[in-house]
């Protein structure tokens, strides 16, 4: 009987799961795009297992099972960046973090057993990735011709994965050396007020993945792109005009970064929830089909056998039971939280030193330096009374009460936290520039001009 769950197998998929990770992570925070490993996994796993006397096809399949789990994993790069960003995630403690990957693998793992009837076995997709990597399998396991043909076709991808890696390395050391250029960028005028502009980078990795990903999915971020500069960067730079002072160039990236981007955010929140809608009746469907081919198991085919209804239901509520449990501990922990979220703004109110006026982005939000106000002891009112003492005649909406951290004010409490984000972030800058050297800070005149032209000019609109 041919060998199925191997320790080499386990040792070998692993090894691939750490490799293939490591590139979506990368490539996935490059263009916010990743790729699926089965099928690279399949054909690695084919050319080093040919090696071995004993191996077989169902190793080969336990090999890019465990593989392609990479694809998956690199998937956090989509949540926990977000969660940083708004400061509700601020490192990764051991266990927390073992517990939310075992709780969500496992419940993916279960999912996927309705899923592959639905999604691959029955499914109305011309060629499921899953059909595709067993393809491959098949033609290395010489199903599909002799034996030795099979192994060779293996040990060609082998070296056609090689020969793109090495090709890949080499580009990206020209590009890290200025040799070549990674890409090119830019903006320009159409007419009057109207601006378009360009983002155009080359990396044999996107190259790659473009081959993975396919015509149809190449073919929708080609039409995303169109909307995006040809139509969206026009019409708003164009109902836009750029406000006193800023160039037009400066104006039509302003509107990229901060509204033609969000369109795109927001069609793929639209595509994820249309997704789920239209997934609705499959796994129906495929739940269907699993009870039913679990009551015939008796007489099915060993490489045709489901995990058991009742242990999918067993394994379904001990994850789902373990994911509300960590989020009541979070939820619980965020106010806590929230006073360690500012931790080099507390390192500066730790001092007793001011954050110094060194860069635009402090004139432009804080008018200054960010000040320092008195010691207060908890529990009074000494801290509100300080708060308002040391910003009264300041134009600083953040304020760092000595020996405690900083507070913020706004006209709404999103105001006051995007305050606090802000000072926290001018912070670490600031913390970080001084181990280089001395400071030089911005004079005042220029501290005003931009200060008024930040907070009364830039972003109004003309009449």
């Amino acid at each position: 009987m041919s060998k199925e769950l191997t320790l080499r197998g386990l040792i070998l998929g692993s090894l691939l799961t750490f490799v293939f990770t490591a590139a979506n992570v990368y490539l996935g925070l490059k263009v916010g795009l990743t790729f699926a490993s089965s099928i690279p996994a399949a054909v690695i796993s084919m050319a080093i297992l040919s090696m071995v006397k004993d191996s077989s096809i169902l190793e080969n399949n336990i090999v890019q099972t465990v593989a392609s789990a990479a694809g998956t994993l690199s998937c956090i790069i989509f949540v926990l960046p977000g969660l940083v960003i708004m400061g509700w995630w601020t490192g990764f403690p051991f266990w927390t973090s073992s517990l939310i990957c075992i709780a969500g693998g496992v419940l993916g793992v279960v999912f996927t057993i309705p899923l592959r009837r639905a999604l691959v076995t029955t499914s109305d997709l011309p060629y499921p990735e899953g059909v595709a990597a067993a393809a491959v399998l098949q033609v290395g396991s010489g199903r599909r011709g002799e034996a030795s043909g099979g192994a060779s076709e293996a040990r060609e991808g082998l070296r056609a994965v090689i020969y793109g890696a090495v090709a890949s390395a080499g580009l990206a050391v020209f590009t890290a050396t200025r040799i070549a250029a990674g890409g090119v960028a830019g903006f320009f005028r159409i007419s009057g007020n109207t601006a378009s502009g360009y983002d155009i980078g080359f990396s044999l990795a996107l190259l790659g993945a473009g081959h993975l990903v396919g015509l149809s999915v190449g073919v929708a971020m080609l039409v995303g792109l169109l909307i995006s500069w040809g139509a969206a960067l026009p019409i708003l730079t164009h109902l836009q005009p750029p406000p006193d002072g800023t160039t037009l160039v400066a104006h039509a990236e302003h509107v990229w970064r901060h509204q033609v981007r969000f369109i795109g955010a927001g069609t793929i929140a639209f595509a994820a929830i249309w997704t789920l809608i239209k997934l609705a009746r499959p796994v129906v469907r495929g739940l269907v089909s699993t009870l039913v081919a679990s009551r015939a198991r008796a007489g099915g085919e060993e490489s045709d056998r489901d995990l058991s209804p009742a242990w999918i239901v067993i394994l379904t509520l001990i994850c789902l039971a373990l994911a509300g449990v960590l989020t009541a501990a979070f939820v619980d922990g965020r106010t806590a939280a929230a006073s360690r979220l500012s931790t080099y703004a507390s390192a500066w109110a730790a001092r007793g030193e001011p954050i110094p006026c060194v860069l635009t982005e402090i004139a432009d939000e804080f008018g200054g330096p960010v000040p320092v106000g008195p010691f207060a002891t908890i529990g009074t009112d000494a801290i509100g009374r300080g708060i308002v003492q040391t910003l009264a005649g300041h134009r600083s909406k953040a304020v760092l009460m000595r020996n405690h951290g900083v507070f913020t004010i706004g006209v709404t409490a999103r105001a006051a936290v995007k305050c606090a984000v802000l000072c926290e972030d001018v912070a670490r800058t600031v913390h970080a520039a001084r181990q280089l050297g001395d400071l030089e800070p911005i004079a005042p005149d220029d501290i005003d001009r931009l200060h008024h032209r930040y907070q009364h000019v830039y972003g109004q609109r003309r009449n």
